[in-house]
């Protein structure tokens, strides 16, 4: 059985059940407990259950938990990749329509939360996912279509026509350019309709499995769309057919997990095939428009990425790539390092205490950029004695050998209050992890307090300091 269809078929046993162990789940369908963990983390990422102590319990409704939210299970990975691209696109637009699917649902993820964004849509999931952001929306009313959780009828359809907006970003059941873009349901076909008809530029997301598919009710000729985005898997001659009429589609480049992982699990030929997805990905950008650095905000990432052109030195069709891509790779810190940033008022002169994560000191020998940067901004930099051991974080150690971890992980903590800091910060998401298990002290990425102080938000843990903070005195300390 394939991990996708066992990952829906717990989530059938779980919406059935409202509640289940994870040893139950385990021994009914032949894999190890810690396989079920895996399966139950995914799905709880994807927002479709709820994890508890031993097992896990539904977070939705049982009818729309294995109706439409399943459905993301499929194509997860290149949905996420093409809202990503897609909200690359809308950057600035202050009036959207937003359509239905869970494509859609991955872009509404990815929204600002701006006051001066208003958003009218028919769903929901997209209308649940931003209405507890700040963010206008307004929800279409009407009759809700229990399995889809989408409004339609006349009054819906009627609502969504009231509002002019800058820009609608729709799904699609089918995509073609002999029929244009088509839905399952024309009721929902009916509502999109009538966003379409206010709105300035139409941008459809969908995954490649949906070019060439006809479905039943026409939503939009494809020479209403301003802009397609999809991935590497859509068919090329359906690309080339629908370009032909004048139509911009965005192939959103096929980025993914580095490798770091399975690397350090002594799967190699996982890590191998996904440095080279990374590699093809990052070498089209590269002879398109043009790199100037690929920029790593998780040192453990970046080690890895660093090391492509030696994990891939014997690979004739990829040895000459991936030593290009390593050369690009630079940590965020690195790169900040370089260009000009300007005070624009944040914090106080707080206290860090700076751990230097394994793979940022040892694996890539960059030590001094984060700690300039956070004194460059005012910030009372602090070394945490014995920095150069490991906080047990180590990749998957602290899951591989969590009591050896733990230990490592105390050491560090109590190494760090010791200096009494107001903030700790590090570069590596393990740390972060690791280190804000065992400590009240606030913990963020090093890049975190670099954005407040150059006029970004109040990193998570520090609204408090952050009301009280004197940016004149910020300002001051960064002259």
């Amino acid at each position: 059985m394939l991990a996708v269809e066992r990952r829906l078929k717990v989530l059938e046993r779980v919406a059935e059940d409202q509640a289940i162990e994870v040893s139950t789940l385990a021994r009914d369908f032949q894999v190890s407990e810690m396989t079920i963990r895996r399966d139950l983390r995914r799905l709880e990422r994807d927002g479709f259950v709820r994890r508890t102590y031993g097992g896990a319990t539904t977070h939705l409704v049982r009818t729309f938990e294995v109706g439409a939210n399943a459905r993301t299970l499929h194509h997860a990975r290149e949905k996420r990749i093409i809202a990503k691209r897609a909200a690359e696109l809308t950057v600035g637009v202050r009036a959207m329509f937003l359509g239905i699917g869970t494509t859609v649902e991955h872009f509404a993820r990815l929204l600002p939360a701006r006051e001066d964004l208003m958003v009218v849509t028919p769903s929901l999931a997209v209308a649940s996912l931003l209405g507890t952001r700040n963010v206008r929306v307004i929800i279409a009313g009407g009759l809700v279509r229990q399995d889809e959780l989408t409004c339609i009828g006349a009054s819906a359809v009627e609502a969504v026509r009231r509002y002019n907006t800058d820009t609608a970003v729709i799904g699609a059941a089918g995509l073609s350019a002999r029929r244009g873009i088509t839905e399952l349901d024309d009721r929902d076909a009916d509502v999109i309709r009538g966003g379409l008809e206010r709105t300035e530029r139409i941008i459809v997301i969908a995954d490649g499995s949906k070019f060439g598919a006809v479905a039943m009710s026409t939503v939009a000729s494809i020479e209403q769309i301003s802009t397609i985005v999809t991935d590497g898997s859509a068919d090329p001659e359906e690309i080339r057919r629908i370009e032909q009429a004048g139509i911009e589609v965005v192939v959103a480049a096929g980025e993914a997990c580095c490798g770091s992982l399975v690397h350090h699990m002594g799967r190699e030929e996982q890590a191998l095939a996904q440095a080279r997805n990374n590699i093809d990905a990052w070498t089209r950008e590269v002879d398109g428009q043009g790199l100037d650095a690929i920029l790593i905000t998780v040192s453990g990432c970046g080690t890895t990425v660093k090391d492509y052109g030696f994990m891939l030195r014997s690979d004739p069709a990829y040895a000459v790539k991936a030593a290009r891509i390593s050369a690009l790779a630079k940590d965020v810190t690195e790169y900040l390092a370089t260009i000009e940033l300007q005070a624009g008022g944040g914090p106080m002169r707080l206290t860090v205490a700076y751990h230097s994560a394994c793979s940022l000191q040892h694996g890539q020998q960059v030590t001094h950029e984060p700690k300039d940067l956070l004194l460059k901004f005012g910030f009372v930099v602090k070394d945490v004695p014995d920095g150069h051991l490991c906080c047990g974080s180590a990749g998957t150690y602290n899951i591989l050998q969590p009591a050896l971890a733990e230990r490592l992980r105390d050491r560090k903590v109590a190494n760090i209050e010791r200096l009494q800091p107001d903030v700790i910060a590090a570069g590596n998401i393990g740390c972060i992890t690791q280190i804000a298990a065992g400590t009240a002290i606030p913990v963020v990425h090093t890049v975190e307090l670099i954005d407040w102080a150059t006029g970004g938000p109040v990193p998570e843990g520090l609204e408090e300091i952050g009301a009280n903070a004197a940016p004149e005195r910020l300002a001051e300390a960064a002259r």
